[in-house]
């Protein structure tokens, strides 16, 4: 009888232990999954987020088209700047001044959609159609930006040389 009492014991024993075993496996299982289930509703909740955020972003979308026409117009296109040139020698005439223009390469460090053309250019005639020519490029539909400008006198004949860049798509 004690031996039946004491293998009856064993028995319990050896199967509390297993039990236990069991239960501390399916604990550490269950802690793995459970970071795994964090770790996926994390990632769920960031691309709810980013897809949020491209819905607003495609709202704005239409609020902000119809400034885009206006933009993309407000510089010319490369083809467009063979009227610029055109436009200087008008500038010019109505100013009363003689004007010698030529445009060198495009900018290499022209980024994205735009570029620029470098512009040299000299002028003669008086101080007055001198300035009223600046002004009438610096109002132009064109963008331009002038680097240097240098105006000398010689026997009452103003000169002036310039140099700078036309702005395009």
């Amino acid at each position: 009888m004690r031996k039946q009492l004491i293998l009856t014991a064993g028995l319990g024993i050896l199967a509390i232990l297993i039990l236990a075993g069991g239960l501390v496996f399916v604990g550490i299982d269950i802690s793995k999954k459970s970071e795994q289930i964090k770790e996926v509703r994390n990632e769920i909740s960031l691309r709810s987020k980013i897809i949020n955020s491209l819905s607003t972003m495609r709202g704005e979308i239409n609020k902000v088209q119809p400034y885009v026409f206006g933009i993309e117009n407000l510089l010319p296109t490369k083809d467009q700047l063979i009227n610029f040139s055109k436009e200087l020698d008008i500038a010019a005439g109505q100013n009363k001044i003689s004007l010698t223009s030529s445009f060198s390469g495009e900018d290499a460090k022209s980024s994205g959609d735009l570029k620029s053309l470098g512009l040299t250019a000299s002028a003669e005639g008086e101080l007055n159609g001198l300035i009223a020519f600046l002004r009438s490029v610096e109002n132009s539909q064109y963008v331009v930006k002038l680097e240097n400008v240098d105006i000398s006198e010689r026997d009452k004949k103003f000169k002036m040389l310039f140099n700078g860049k036309v702005f395009y798509f």
